[in-house]
C-alpha cells in the first residue's frame, strides 16, 4: 500500500452518529450525506458502516455516486439531492432512487420513465437558500400533481439552511422564519388531503441550535464526520462534551528521504525556505496533488514521534519536504501525520485557518490516490 493514505476511524462516526441520535431522539430518521466520496472520506466504506450504525438513508449529490453505493450491496434508501436530468431519470428509477424535485418538468420527467416501482419524490421548497427549490405558493399544486399521478408518489418535504450554523441574531431569527415557512407549507398541504411524507430540513447546524426543525428526519453532513458546522466558537461550543463530534479520518504518510545539509540551503521551488543551520530534512510522498494544500508551504507542519516539525518550502505535487532539525530524532520511514485528531498534530482547522478556507474543502480535496483505510 501507498505511504500516504487516509485512515478512517469508523468508532469515530458511530460516536458522532450517536450524538444526533441523542439530540434528536430515536424517532427521528437520519439520512447520512455521503456526497463528495462522503466528504473526502470513502463512500464504500463509510455507507457500509452507516448501514451497519442502523443510519436509515444516505444522500448523494450525482446519479454516478449512487451507482457506487449500490454495486457495493448497500441497499438502504438513497435520496438524490440535485435536479436529475432528464437522460439521467430511467438511471435513477432502474437504482432505486428517491429524487428532490421542485419543478413541474421534472415531475413529468419521472412520469414518463415510471416502471412497476413508484419512484419515490422529495419536493424541495426553498424557504430562503436561494438555490434550488419551489416557492411557498407552489408547493401544493406540485404535491398535488405528484399525489394523483401515477408512477411516482410524494415521499417527503424538504428544504434547506443557509445559517443554521450561525450565532448572530438576526441569522438566527432568519432561520426561525425558515422553520415557520417550512412548516406551514407542510400544513397547507396536509390540510389539502396529501400525505406529504417524510418532513425534513434540518441540516448539521440545525440539528445543533433548532430542535423544533429535528422533524421526522434530520440530514446530518460535517458533524457526521466530526467537526462542528460553525467552527470552534459561537452556539455549538456549548455542547455538552460527551456529544461533541470527532474528526474520523488521520491524514497520514511517511518519511521516505532524510538527508544532512549546510546552512544557507534553499529547499524546493522558488527557494522560499532556506536552512538558517546545518539541519536534516525529511521528505515526505505527499502533495498538494494528494490533497495537501500549496499554501500550507513554510506554513504547516508535521507531527513525527510525538514532535512537530515545520514544512520546509514549496509543497510539491507529489511531496513536501520538512525541517526535522540539527539533531535527527526521527528514522526512514517513521509514520508522519498531516493532519489528525491526536495530540500535536495538526487538525484540519488549523490547516484551514491558514490557508482560509474550511474544514469541508480540506476533506473533499484528499485526491482519489489516497488509499483510504478503514479501521
Amino acid at each position: 500500500m501507498r505511504a500516504t493514505k487516509a485512515v478512517i476511524h469508523t468508532e469515530n462516526l458511530k460516536h458522532n452518529l450517536d450524538s444526533i441520535r441523542e439530540l434528536t431522539g430515536p424517532e427521528v430518521k437520519i439520512c447520512l450525506a455521503v456526497k463528495a466520496d462522503a466528504y473526502g472520506h470513502g463512500a464504500k466504506g463509510i455507507g457500509r458502516a452507516a448501514q451497519a450504525f442502523g443510519v436509515e438513508y444516505l444522500a448523494v449529490a450525482a446519479i454516478s455516486e449512487a451507482e457506487i453505493l449500490r454495486k457495493e450491496g448497500i441497499t438502504i434508501p438513497i435520496i438524490i439531492l440535485s435536479p436529475v436530468l432528464p437522460e439521467e431519470v430511467r438511471e435513477a428509477t432502474k437504482l432505486g432512487l428517491e429524487a428532490v424535485i421542485s419543478t413541474g418538468a421534472e415531475i413529468e420527467n419521472f412520469i414518463s420513465a415510471a416502471g412497476d416501482v413508484e419512484t419515490a419524490l422529495h419536493l424541495k421548497i426553498d424557504t430562503g437558500m436561494g438555490r434550488i427549490g419551489c416557492s411557498i405558493a407552489e408547493s401544493i399544486h406540485l404535491a398535488e400533481t405528484i399525489s394523483r399521478s401515477k408512477g411516482i408518489r410524494l415521499a417527503g418535504l424538504c428544504t434547506h439552511f443557509p445559517v443554521s450554523d450561525s450565532s448572530k441574531a438576526d441569522d438566527r431569527e432568519y432561520t426561525k422564519k425558515q422553520i415557520r415557512l417550512f412548516n406551514s407549507a407542510a400544513n397547507d398541504i396536509k390540510a389539502a388531503g396529501i400525505n406529504p411524507g417524510l418532513l425534513h430540513a434540518a441540516n448539521s447546524g440545525a440539528i445543533l441550535n433548532y430542535p423544533e426543525a429535528h422533524l421526522d428526519m434530520v440530514r446530518p453532513g460535517i458533524f457526521a464526520y466530526g467537526f462542528l458546522p460553525g467552527g470552534p466558537g459561537g452556539l455549538l461550543s456549548e455542547l455538552e462534551p460527551r456529544l461533541k463530534p470527532k474528526p474520523i479520518m488521520s491524514f497520514e504518510s511517511k518519511l521516505i528521504h532524510i538527508k544532512k545539509v549546510s546552512a544557507g540551503t534553499d529547499i524546493s521551488y522558488g527557494r522560499i525556505y532556506t536552512t538558517e543551520r546545518d539541519s536534516w530534512i525529511g521528505t515526505i510522498p505527499a502533495g498538494y496533488a494528494d490533497g495537501y494544500n500549496r499554501l500550507l508551504s513554510n506554513k504547516g507542519w508535521v507531527l513525527i514521534n510525538g514532535s512537530s516539525y515545520k514544512v520546509a518550502g514549496t509543497v510539491c505535487m507529489d511531496q513536501l519536504m520538512v525541517d526535522l532539525g540539527p539533531e535527527l530524532k526521527a528514522e526512514l520511514f517513521d509514520r508522519a501525520v498531516l493532519f489528525g485528531f491526536e495530540d500535536g498534530a495538526a487538525t484540519a482547522e488549523e490547516l484551514t485557518d491558514i490557508t482560509g478556507s474550511i474544514p469541508y474543502e480540506l476533506l473533499c480535496a484528499i485526491s482519489e490516490r489516497v488509499p483510504r483505510v478503514f479501521v
